[in-house]
């Protein structure tokens, strides 16, 4: 059991009682990482193991609860969510930046005062991009995560 050995030298490293990460709360664990991708990814398992041994540190008690890990690996998850859509948008922003529109858009942003222009400069010249790479307006919104009938309203 790579795992049991793994929270161990976690445990240990961090001076705690070996009864802090029992043996339910290692099944509360195993039940909850299998909800999150790893893709066997082993420096994110042990960060996992030392949020938990952390969270059990900060709440200064002998023991985590399984309630504890469920908290702990939400927040990774979301903290993860966060970093994905991060790159998403910059991937987007980059893209329109580089295409035969990214000089206009600029400019366009440059005429704006306030954010709410902004946003809808912005969102107007993504759905634009996005029709001329997939040729139509369904297929463009499904690609965007949108409605086609949001599609008309922005």
């Amino acid at each position: 059991m790579f795992l049991i050995a793994m929270i161990d030298k976690e445990v240990s490293e961090k001076n705690l009682d070996e009864s802090s990460f029992n043996s339910k709360c290692i099944d509360v664990f195993l039940n909850e990482i299998h909800k999150v991708e790893f893709s066997a990814n082993l420096k994110s398992l042990r960060v996992l193991i030392e949020n938990c041994l952390s969270f059990l540190q900060e709440e200064k008690r002998k023991y985590l609860l399984p309630e504890d890990i469920s908290f702990v690996v939400n927040q990774y998850k979301r903290r993860k969510f966060i970093r994905n859509e991060q790159v998403h948008y910059k991937k987007i922003i980059n893209y329109i930046l580089s295409s035969k529109n990214g000089e206009e858009l600029l400019k366009q942003i440059e005429a704006c005062n306030n954010y709410k222009e902004i946003k809808n400069t912005f969102q107007k010249v993504l759905i634009d991009l996005a029709i001329q790479k997939y040729g139509n307006k369904a297929t463009a919104a499904e690609m965007l995560g949108i409605a086609r009938q949001s599609m008309y309203r922005i």
